[in-house]
């Protein structure tokens, strides 16, 4: 790639003195100055598609439900993670009606006192029929973090919304217990499986949701239930199960009722019981260790690094180190004091980390070879680089890492088709010594 330098920063004034008589013109004229030379290197480099971190639209690949296990739905979530890409997971556990687990009404006698009636709903416990556990699959969500052991989940929040009729939550009557279970090996419980054991649970409004999967839920949830458990222990694990299952057990006590309120109780146990959970799936990480995010689509597929041009060619245009096809720019380097290259990442996904930068193809064995320097993931940083390391061939090669004990948010994607999610670019000053007499 050749380039056609910019003299910027410094003008180069030559005066010659003419005197009345004799007229008299020096046979030499010597120039010394130190011109700053701007060299721009192409056009913005997209590395999305060198990306091994693929921003997967789960909205469009939504995570299956188990076989007859109730319903479930995926929303875009604009709600209280701000510009965080967030999805909300809908499970429908239960939806029934209460009212057939009342007993019949003795008849009243003239004169007779009828005593309190209990009701008891421990045999009517709200549970799934074993291999029709809700669940969904975590392929896709696995996805996001692809091969990244590194990563990990900040927080999976899980809220538990329960309602239905007010007679049978009085007392702290009503709890509820979840295990989570592996899909894929016949229901077998994970490890920590016990998310909530025996909670008491109280009746909660539930929240809104849109008509639509395709319409994002733009609002937070309201309200909020007193019971919720996280989610990112099970998802953080070294090997998560591929399919998500939860058993529950909806258990409701003993109620003791007046003769004279049955009637009044019969109606209100016509109110359904409906339980679920919602999931919010923030995506927000934490970097537990150094982790690749490229992958060099050019060469070796192991390397993690891409060049930013041809490797037949250097960063300067020259095909070899007398190249005089380079012309000007040749010149330059040869009469060069400094060179600093200055690497703009502009970054709309909210990555965090850092970029290793080489002069030449970096070698695993030893990453300090051909390093020149390493910038942080957004911004301008600036790279100097000495006149050896400018010597032919001088390429620059690209590494990307999240760094260890860093966290970041993944932004939602730009509304605008022309705002890249990942690009570089580069520009050269060079400032050189001209001592010359012509």
């Amino acid at each position: 790639m050749s380039a056609k330098p910019v003299f910027r920063g410094q003008c180069l004034v030559i005066s010659i003195l003419f005197f009345a008589c004799p007229l008299y013109i020096p046979e030499k004229v010597q120039i010394k100055t130190e011109p700053v030379i701007y060299l721009p290197l192409g056009t913005p480099n997209s590395l999305q598609n060198h990306m091994d971190f693929s921003i997967n639209d789960l909205a469009k690949s939504k995570p299956a439900l188990s076989t007859g296990g109730g319903e479930l739905a995926l929303y875009d979530y604009w709600g209280e993670y701000g510009d965080t890409q967030a999805f909300i997971i809908k499970m429908k556990l239960a939806d029934i009606s209460l009212g057939t687990a009342l007993p019949p009404l003795p008849p009243a006698l003239p004169g007779v006192t009828l005593p309190d009636i209990e009701i008891d709903f421990g045999k009517t416990g709200i549970s799934p029929i074993k291999g029709t556990q809700p669940g969904f699959e975590l392929g896709e969500i696995q996805g996001v973090l692809g091969k990244y052991d590194g990563l990990r989940f900040r927080s999976i929040p899980v809220y538990f919304y329960i309602s239905g009729p007010d007679s049978i939550f009085e007392n702290e009557n009503v709890t509820v217990s979840i295990k989570a279970l592996n899909g894929d090996d016949h229901g077998i419980p994970l490890e920590g499986a016990d998310l909530l054991s025996g909670q008491v649970v109280t009746p909660q409004g539930l929240p809104v949701f849109p008509d639509s999967e395709d319409t994002p839920m733009a609002v937070s949830l309201s309200p909020k239930p007193g019971t919720s458990f996280d989610l990112k222990s099970i998802l953080n694990q070294d090997n998560p199960p591929g399919k998500l299952d939860f058993y529950y057990e909806i258990n409701i006590g003993k109620i003791t009722v007046k003769y004279g309120d049955l009637a009044a109780v019969k109606e209100d146990l016509e109110t359904p019981l409906s339980a679920m959970l919602v999931v919010a799936l923030p995506l927000q990480f934490d970097v537990v260790k150094d982790v690749p995010i490229l992958s060099e689509q050019n060469a070796d597929p192991d390397l993690k690094a891409i060049h930013l041009v041809d490797e037949d060619k250097d960063l300067f245009g020259r095909d070899s180190g007398d190249d005089e096809s380079a012309g000007s720019v040749q010149e330059i380097l040869e009469k060069m004091q400094s060179l600093i290259i200055h690497v703009n990442i502009e970054n709309n996904l909210g990555l965090a980390g850092y970029a290793p930068i080489y002069r030449a193809r970096p070698n695993p064995g030893d990453p300090e070879e051909n390093l020149l320097g390493k910038i942080n993931l957004s911004g301008l940083s600036n790279v100097p680089v000495s006149r050896k390391d400018s010597d032919y061939p001088f390429n620059v090669w690209v590494e990307m890492y999240f760094g260890k004990g860093q966290g970041f948010d993944i932004k939602r994607p730009a509304k605008d088709p022309s705002v890249l999610p990942l690009k570089l670019s580069l520009a050269v000053t060079a400032k050189t010594r001209i001592n010359e007499t012509f």
